[in-house]
């Protein structure tokens, strides 16, 4: 995605120089420039369609919803201790151990005529990230929305589409809890990162006293067993029939069967993986502190097994510690 020059500060709270937005590291102190992507959520008529907008002189306006926090070096705006916490908000605190698909909140942005508050690790590519195209090559897209999972679907491997209805499945009970289930029934929430499921933000039930139940979540599965692959389509199409009439009606029931679809699947694969290692000492230290195994500078290819673990250690004022103790 090309985006037009502006300034971003280098996130080095000793230093917060102003720099172009095409710089790659800072041109005083030589920090990595962060580019810190967030997804805005509030009422969409109060913020502003012009892409170029900084917000609170500070959040460079993408498009969407996307925004590019201008001075990552600076703490965000967070609701004040007199304040109660909006409780839109509780779901990701409550949903922390789940970050790997649900978005966390970085702060609050003001200057429009109704607050906004941000959201950190969503599915939106990072610096220098890459995007897989219908014919196997990548592009750049740093700063996009990642695929909603109806547009990977139809091109993914069977593994790969059971490991999505398997992640779906595992968090329809933690989001249930939290009163914001329906987000797994919006399409347009569900992304995808290779292998991952990341939730864009979450929806809470219009209806608190009435939840979605798993039928629900089966009507939303039915087109997507329209197009799954061939392999595990039939079973794929039973899981949604059992769904819809009710033979499927708690998570318990429904995790073993994905369970078990997963392993007939991976049967017969041929699973490699490759391990490169490095490690440097900073731009300040004259003596590398972090260690990893298999050594730094290397790269080999494994099989899954007891031999194919990764180590790293993170070193650093570890040397300072040990002769003071």
């Amino acid at each position: 995605m090309a985006i037009a020059p502006f300034t971003l500060h280098c996130a080095n709270p000793r230093c917060q120089t102003a720099n172009s937005s095409h710089d790659a590291v800072c041109q005083r102190c030589g920090t990595p420039i962060l580019r810190r992507y967030l997804w805005a959520v509030g009422p969409g008529s109060a913020l502003p369609t012009e892409v170029g907008t900084l917000i609170q002189d500070r959040y460079y306006l993408l498009g969407d919803r996307r925004v590019l926090d201008t001075c990552p070096g600076l703490l965000p705006e967070i609701p004040p201790p007199e304040g109660s916490l909006p409780p839109v908000l509780w779901p990701y605190l409550h949903l922390f151990p789940y970050r790997c698909s649900v978005p966390q909140v970085y702060g609050l942005m003001g200057g429009l005529d109704q607050p906004f508050f941000l959201l950190e690790g969503g599915p939106i590519y990072p610096s220098q990230g890459l995007a897989l195209q219908a014919d196997g090559s990548y592009r750049q897209a740093e700063g996009e929305l990642m695929p909603s999972l109806v547009e990977a679907w139809p091109q993914a491997t069977p593994q790969r589409q059971l490991g999505w209805l398997w992640q779906l499945a595992r968090l329809w009970d933690p989001l249930a809890r939290e009163g914001v289930a329906p987000t797994l029934l919006n399409p347009e929430l569900i992304r995808v990162e290779g292998a991952m499921v990341r939730l864009l933000s979450l929806e809470p039930s219009p209806q608190p006293n009435r939840p979605p139940d798993l039928a629900q979540l089966g009507q939303t599965w039915q087109p997507w067993a329209a197009t799954a692959h061939p392999s595990i389509a039939p079973f794929f199409q039973g899981i949604v029939a059992r769904l819809l009439g009710g033979g499927i009606h708690q998570l318990d029931q429904l995790l073993p069967l994905l369970d078990q679809a997963l392993a007939l699947a991976c049967t017969g694969q041929n699973l490699e993986i490759q391990v490169a290692t490095c490690t440097d000492s900073g731009p300040q230290r004259q003596q590398n502190e972090d260690a990893c195994l298999p050594q730094g500078g290397t790269f080999r290819m494994t099989r899954p097994g007891p031999q194919s673990i990764t180590l790293v250690c993170d070193g650093l004022g570890g040397a300072r510690w040990r002769r003071s103790g």
